[in-house]
This record gives structure tokens, C-alpha cells and sequence, in this order.
């Protein structure tokens, strides 16, 4: 914790805020990059309980609370803004569409307090942004890569600045030297829940085209099913095995198949067999089979054909997209705080 005497020197703080794992993580590289080296401004963490998680008891001084919910009240919101002796400044906000990021935005205008949105993937951006009309834009919006910048703006988002800052979470994933597992990965999500039928698709239909494949190759490890952190209570099918999802599950894993969530995309960086499964699709969610990294399979026939192709390289370009990521996200902070 900072000294008294630093406290009276300069209130100046911003607001870190995660609610989900994804930008947790995003949050936590930042986080760590403080700790080893101290910015000239305050800064505090508010969690939520899915992202709690992801930060240690080295972090306790610096949380305001590790229990922010989705649809926290303004009183509750308003209350991590209050202090004697720090102001803040600046807030750096997840973009998951959560009401209590909503409640955030329309607080810090009201305070003159700049808000930068972080997005730390390439999908869903309205519906991280934008999810009501009266949703309030952020000063500033932090991107990955200029390509996120032409899917915004082809979604109908604006924001005053727009800062490609790339993913320290990223950056920091190195391809595995051998591949030695076969064991296969089914990443979950709920988008019965979130989407309908709107995709062409929802993840039943993706599950039941990746276990039928499975039976029909006679392969004797079960698959491991790790169920999206929202959706907890989902049950798991028959013969599958749950696992809680963190990167280290990859190190004995052969192939990753999901729809297009975020731990695709850590498995690609670590050099894995990554296949996008949605069938019939009407819109392909998937940045990385978007942009034909992977392979996208939408009928058995597909998915058999995308096992038996040569698994390819990494793409270099895309790799390069995340370097130097934290001092590019590090240096932001300061033009947030200062500029």
C-alpha cells in the first residue's frame, strides 16, 4: 500500500475493473506490472467474483472489492468512487455489457472522470458496448489490433479515441515445443443462452458434431468439457469430463474445439490444433477461422476433413499483433492519468 505521505502529495487514482476471467486476466498483467514498478498515480482494483479469482492476496490492499456484481446498485457502484483521501481520475472498464459497467459510465460523466473500455477479443462488440440505446460511449476504447478497429466501426460503435494496445495476456503465450497429447478439448459456451438461434447454431449442436466424431474414431480418452464461467451449473454430457478451463489444461491436450471463445485462441498461440465448430452457421463468431487461421467445419464431413489435414504453423503476423503489449497498455495508463 502506498505511503501516507504520497496519499497527500497526489490523489490522483484510477479504477481498474474486471468482471469476467477474460479480462481479468488482461487486468492482472497490468496489475503485476504496477507492483514491479510503481506508477506515478494510485490505482485500485474492483472484482468481480468471476475474476476474483485470478488475483492473489498480493493484491488485497489494492481491492476495493472482490464481489462487484453484475447488476450492482448506483449506491454500490458510487461507493468505490468515495474516498478521503485519493480521487479518481481515470477508469480502466471491461466491456462484457454488464449493467454495472453501464451504471460506471453514466457515474464518471456526471464526475468528469475519463473511462477507457477495454476489449480484449474480436467479437460481440455491440453487445459488449452498446447493449441498451441509451448505453453511454467511453472517452477512450482500447482495441487488440486494427482490425478490431474496422469490425467496431462496421457494428456502429464510436468512441472519442481509439487505442490498438494489443493483449498482454497474449503476448506472453509461447507455442509448445512438442506435441505429444491426444487428448481432445471441448471449450463450452452458452449461446442457446446468449444467442438463440440467431448463429445458426448453439452449443448442443456443436457438442453432439464433436462426440460423434470421437465415437466414430474409436478414441478411448474421454473428452473434457470445460464449461463457460457464467454457466457453471450447465450439465456435463454423458461420458464427458469436466474440467475448469486455465491454460495449463493445454500442456496434455492434442485438439481444442470450441465456438469462438477465448481459450481458442490461447490454444492456437500455443501452437495446438484449434477447430471452430458451428454448424450451420450464419455468422462466423470466430476471429481466428474469420481470418482463416483455423479451420471452421459446419457438417461432419467438415470436421472429419479439418482432423485430417496437416496441422498448420502459427501465423507470424498474427503473433506480432500482441508485441509489446504491456508497455503499450502501460503507457496508455499515463496518457489516461496525466494528458
Amino acid at each position: 500500500m502506498e505511503s501516507s505521505d504520497n496519499l497527500s502529495f497526489d490523489s490522483a487514482t484510477i479504477l481498474c475493473v474486471a468482471l469476467d476471467p477474460g479480462p481479468a486476466q488482461w487486468l492482472l498483467m497490468l496489475s503485476q506490472h504496477f507492483l514491479r514498478h510503481p506508477p506515478k498515480f494510485h490505482w485500485r482494483l474492483a472484482l468481480g467474483p468471476r475474476s476474483a479469482n485470478s488475483f492473489g492476496p498480493e493484491f488485497d490492499s489494492y481491492c476495493l472489492t472482490r464481489k462487484l456484481n453484475d447488476i450492482s446498485n448506483i449506491a454500490e457502484v458510487e461507493s468505490l468512487l468515495a474516498s478521503e483521501t485519493w480521487q479518481v481520475r481515470g477508469i480502466l472498464l471491461s466491456a462484457a455489457g454488464w449493467p454495472v459497467e453501464c451504471i460506471l459510465l453514466n457515474l464518471a460523466k456526471t464526475r468528469n472522470i475519463r473511462v477507457a473500455q477495454y476489449v480484449e477479443t474480436w467479437y460481440n462488440y455491440r453487445r459488449r458496448l452498446a447493449s441498451e440505446t441509451n448505453w453511454p460511449k467511453p472517452e477512450y476504447l482500447l482495441l487488440p489490433d486494427k482490425y478490431a478497429i474496422e469490425e467496431v466501426s462496421a457494428e456502429g460503435i464510436k468512441a472519442e479515441h481509439i487505442r490498438v494496445v494489443g493483449n498482454p495476456v497474449w503476448e506472453n503465450i509461447s507455442p509448445k515445443k512438442s506435441f505429444k497429447g491426444t487428448q481432445w478439448l471441448f471449450i463450452d459456451a452458452p449461446v442457446r443462452r446468449d444467442y438463440a438461434y440467431t448463429l445458426g447454431y448453439d452449443e448442443y449442436d456443436a457438442w453432439q458434431l464433436v462426440e460423434a466424431e470421437h465415437r466414430r474414431r474409436a478414441i478411448s480418452k474421454p473428452i473434457l468439457f470445460a464449461r463457460h464461467p457464467t454457466d457453471i451449473a450447465k450439465s456435463v454430457p454423458n461420458g464427458a469430463i469436466s474440467v475448469n478451463y486455465n491454460i495449463s489444461l493445454l500442456e496434455d491436450v492434442g485438439v481444442v474445439f470450441g465456438m469462438f471463445s477465448a481459450p481458442m485462441i490461447d490454444a492456437y498461440l500455443r501452437g495446438l490444433r484449434v477447430v471452430s465448430v458451428q454448424p450451420n452457421l450464419k455468422i462466423d463468431q470466430n476471429p481466428l477461422s474469420r481470418r482463416k487461421l483455423i479451420s471452421l467445419v459446419t457438417s461432419s464431413q467438415t470436421l472429419s476433413m479439418a482432423l485430417n489435414m496437416q496441422h498448420r504453423d502459427i501465423d507470424k503476423n498474427f503473433q506480432l499483433t500482441f508485441s509489446n503489449s504491456l508497455n503499450r497498455l502501460r503507457a496508455f495508463t499515463e496518457e489516461l492519468m496525466y494528458e
